[in-house]
């Protein structure tokens, strides 16, 4: 499989993010006190995964929004990330979504790709995402979340193996250990 996204990296794949705030503090994820797995263990804690939940925008989008003249909102999705979690979920992970926002379009998209378990409009990620996995009687450890915002940050905080999308240029990546890169910049779903 293929990737575009980061284990490890600050949010989001925008440049408006910034590293630090004006205080100089670190934003990035690992300056947030997010944990991650180093890549050579990926694979043996992707294992244990029972259950990979998604945000929505700028992870299976661009986090680009269109708004047609009657105020629907339109998003672009990649086919690869579509693709790709259709392959995940018949390897027996369960998916879900959790997203803030709420969307007619996000609904036929899970619908599409198979996801029963979508959760729109969730003021708060981490409830939902507990909640989620009391009702499938699973454990944080055996959940992995991709996310790329602060609005991500508990639950990336607490989901047992956490995915996020690239943001940055790979040569200012020198710890050798978080970061793969696929060659379309809007495919972050899909892993390599």
């Amino acid at each position: 499989l293929r990737s575009n996204c980061r284990y490890g990296k600050s949010f989001g794949r925008r440049a408006a993010y910034s590293r630090s705030d004006a205080r100089g503090r670190d934003l990035t994820l690992r300056g947030l006190g997010v944990k991650f797995t180093p890549m050579q263990n990926v694979a043996t804690r992707a294992q244990g995964i029972k259950i990979a939940i998604f945000d929505v925008d700028g992870v299976m989008t661009d986090g680009t929004l269109f708004l047609n003249d009657s105020g629907e909102e339109i998003k672009a999705y990649n086919v690869l990330d579509g693709h790709g979690l259709k392959m995940l979920k018949r390897s027996g992970v369960e998916l879900a979504i959790i997203t803030s926002r709420t969307s007619r379009g996000v609904e036929r998209r899970a619908e599409n790709l198979g996801i029963t378990h979508l959760y729109q409009g969730s003021e708060n990620k981490l409830a939902t995402f507990n909640s989620l996995l009391g009702a499938l009687q699973l454990s944080a450890a055996e959940a992995s979340y991709m996310g790329d915002d602060l609005l991500d940050l508990a639950v990336l905080r607490g989901a047992g193996f956490v995915v996020t999308v690239p943001d940055e240029p790979a040569e200012e990546d020198d710890s050798g250990e978080d970061g793969t890169e696929g060659a379309d910049e809007d495919a972050a779903a899909r892993p390599e």
